[in-house]
C-alpha cells in the first residue's frame, strides 16, 4: 500500500518510484540528492535510472559541477545517444529526429512513442502499455488514442513509417524496412 498525504490523501511517492516512472517514460537526467547514503540506496538509485547520486551534506560546487555535466550531456554533448531502425535515427540528447538523413518535425507525443518503440526495436507493445509509458498512468482516455497517434507518426515518417508494424490482437511494434 502507497502512503498518503495526512492532508488531502494523495500518494507520497519516494525518490525510487518517481525515478522509476520518470526513466519509464523519458531520457531526461536525473540526479539524486538525498540524505540516503548507504551504498544500498545508491546502487538502487543507479538501478532504476540515476545518472548521479549525492549525498547530503554536499558541496555546492560539486553539485553545480555535477549538474552542468548532466545537462551538456542530455544536450547531445559527447557520447551522445543516437538510437537507429532502418531509415529512422533519432537523438533523444537534441531531441531530434530524421529519416534516410531529412529532419521530421514531430509533435511531442508522436517523439515519446517513436522513442518508444526504438528503444524497444521487435518488441510488440499493447495500446495499454503505450498508454502507460508515454501518456502516463493518469491518462484517463481510451486506448484508442494510441491508433491515432500512430497514424499520425506514419504519415510523419513517409515511406519509412511502414516500420511500425501492427500486430493483429496485440499492438505495435518497430523493425527493420
Amino acid at each position: 500500500m502507497t502512503p498518503s498525504c495526512w492532508m488531502c490523501s494523495c500518494p507520497i511517492w519516494t525518490g525510487f518510484a518517481v525515478c522509476r516512472a520518470v526513466r519509464a517514460r523519458s531520457g531526461v537526467p536525473i540526479l539524486f540528492l538525498t540524505a540516503l547514503g548507504g551504498e544500498e540506496d545508491m546502487l538502487r538509485g543507479y538501478a532504476l535510472g540515476a545518472d548521479d547520486y549525492v549525498t547530503k551534506p554536499f558541496s555546492l560546487a560539486v553539485l553545480l559541477a555535477k549538474t552542468e555535466a548532466l545537462i551538456r550531456r542530455s544536450r547531445g554533448g559527447a557520447g551522445a545517444e543516437r538510437l537507429t531502425c532502418g531509415a529512422i535515427a533519432l537523438e533523444p540528447g537534441r531531441r531530434t529526429c530524421t529519416v534516410e538523413g531529412r529532419a521530421v518535425d514531430l509533435p511531442p507525443r508522436e517523439y515519446e512513442l517513436l522513442l518508444c518503440l526504438l528503444r524497444h526495436q521487435g518488441q510488440v507493445f499493447s495500446r495499454s502499455q503505450l498508454l502507460d509509458r508515454v501518456w502516463g498512468i493518469d491518462f484517463e482516455g481510451g486506448d484508442r488514442a494510441v491508433d491515432g497517434r500512430i497514424k499520425a507518426l506514419r504519415a510523419a515518417l513517409g515511406p519509412a513509417g511502414m516500420q511500425i508494424k501492427t500486430v493483429f490482437k496485440a499492438g505495435y511494434k518497430l523493425e527493420e524496412g
